[in-house]
């Protein structure tokens, strides 16, 4: 894949953004509440989305989409999970179910604001997708899966993402200013409510030459710490299985 987009001074500032942008949110992350009983032992894992091309070319945004996609479906198969892609379910619908899932995803909304209760008098397109899907009996696991892109980029840090957030670390040479930066959140979604079982986010600053290798290692990376991290998956999980990827720099 070429070089990803520059943004030398401006993206220390794009950093912060995101992070005021999710602190915006009430929504907390960790388990619900109301689920602090329900043991997760299955997941349909639906492809990663952005709402933001972060100024790569349509076949990198596609290339970084199944990077994050595949290491969600890694992390779940990780962790004994019984696992289900989109692909997979999808050749067992029928056209009307397909046609709710186009309906609804990705969501057009940042994933900390999707799949929620709402206060008004609306059902939010992705939650009701999920209900048409149940009630039509299209999903065979406890859980959906999935996972919002928010922001994947290459260019050079001032300052650490760690001085204004507490969902960031930061790896690698503290001295250099060239870094990759993967900030991720994921949410496991209930059947048949659609509404938010478990949420978390983390954002990993690596201070590195951009590298494929680097690339790759930096996105499995914020992937895992979300998924495993602080404020992880781990607790709903109806499963004992150890994960083997490393959850901080």
């Amino acid at each position: 894949m070429t070089c990803m987009m520059r943004l030398e001074h401006k993206l220390f500032f794009l950093i912060v953004a995101t992070f005021l942008a999710g602190c915006a949110t009430p929504n907390p992350v960790g388990v619900r509440a109301k689920f602090d009983d329900t043991k997760v032992r299955s997941v349909t894992v639906f492809p990663a989305y952005s709402l933001a091309s972060f100024g790569l070319s349509a076949s990198e945004s596609a290339y970084v989409g199944r990077v994050y996609t595949e290491a969600m479906v890694e992390w779940a198969h990780g962790a004994g999970l019984q696992v289900v892609t989109l692909d997979e379910l999808k050749a067992n619908l029928g056209d009307k179910a397909k046609q709710s899932i186009n309906d609804g995803y990705p969501p057009t909304l940042p994933l900390d604001r999707a799949f929620e209760p709402k206060e008004v008098e609306f059902i939010g397109a992705e939650v009701e997708m999920v209900q048409k899907l149940s009630e039509l009996q299209a999903l065979p696991t406890d859980a959906i899966l999935v996972g919002e892109i928010v922001y994947q980029t290459e260019g050079r840090c001032e300052e650490p993402a760690t001085e204004h957030s507490d969902r960031a670390w930061v790896d690698g040479q503290q001295e250099m200013e060239d870094c990759l930066v993967s900030h991720f959140q994921a949410k496991l979604v209930h059947i048949p409510s659609g509404e938010t079982i478990w949420h978390n986010r983390a954002l990993l600053e690596r201070r590195a030459i951009a590298s494929p290798e680097t690339r790759l290692r930096t996105i499995k990376q914020a992937v895992a710490m979300t998924l495993q991290g602080a404020g992880g998956a781990t607790s709903v999980l109806g499963t004992a299985a150890k994960q083997s990827v490393a959850t901080r720099p």
